[in-house]
């Protein structure tokens, strides 16, 4: 069952047994795991909102590696940030060790040293690297959300939705994805769009009278 591997994988990563809003929100993404479609192609994400501190990091972690053991399951987390990237590396790695893979500016094993000493001096430095391939092949992945955008956009293979040619059993994208475009546009863009518009339906209803 997942709820007591939820408690010790808490045990495990941060040393403590989950308070009862960690228990809740642990419950809430098994429920919403056991929700989603098994067939066909999901047109939406399944969302689950808790607040900041309430066991959304462990408590994913700790349903991925459930799914690994029970049902060789391969997964994604998908994140906003490389630090927590590191983070989401640490208690998978904790919890899957040799079956993870990490990949972010400072986690692949051609960093460039700036990169690497700017995020050592917020104090976040990578545990581990990765190549492309490895990063590719593991069954357990961590990257941020400008790669699995840029896999989206691209509908380029990056390791991120697949595992060795098949879907991923479940994908975590943690916090809201920008997903959209967004145009800033003036007043008078609006206004000349319109005039546009009107020109061409104007034009296309003198073509009619003509017999055209």
């Amino acid at each position: 069952p997942f709820l007591p591997f939820h408690s010790q994988a808490y045990v495990a990563t941060i040393g403590r047994l989950p308070g009862a809003y960690e228990r809740a929100t642990g419950e809430s993404l098994w429920q919403a795991y056991k929700r989603m479609p098994t067939t066909g192609n999901p047109v939406a994400f399944t969302a689950i909102s808790a607040a900041t501190g309430g066991g959304k990091t462990v408590g994913a972690c700790a349903l991925m590696a459930h799914l690994v053991l029970t049902e060789s399951a391969s997964c994604a987390y998908v994140v906003e940030t490389i630090e927590g990237a590191e983070e989401a590396r640490q208690h998978l790695e904790t919890l899957l060790p040799g079956r993870v893979a990490c990949f972010t500016s400072i986690h692949r094993t051609d960093a460039r040293p700036e990169k690497v000493r700017d995020y050592a001096s917020m104090n976040v430095v990578a545990g581990s690297h990765c190549t492309e391939d490895q990063f590719k092949a593991a069954q357990v992945v961590i990257c941020t959300h400008e790669r699995w955008k840029l896999e989206l956009t691209k509908n380029a293979d990056l390791g991120v939705r697949q595992w060795r040619v098949k879907d991923r059993t479940l994908a975590v994208v943690d916090e809201e994805p920008q997903l959209q475009v967004t145009y800033v546009q003036q007043p008078e863009d609006v206004a000349l769009l319109l005039s546009v518009l009107s020109d061409r339906t104007l034009k296309r209803s003198e073509e009619r009278r003509v017999g055209k």
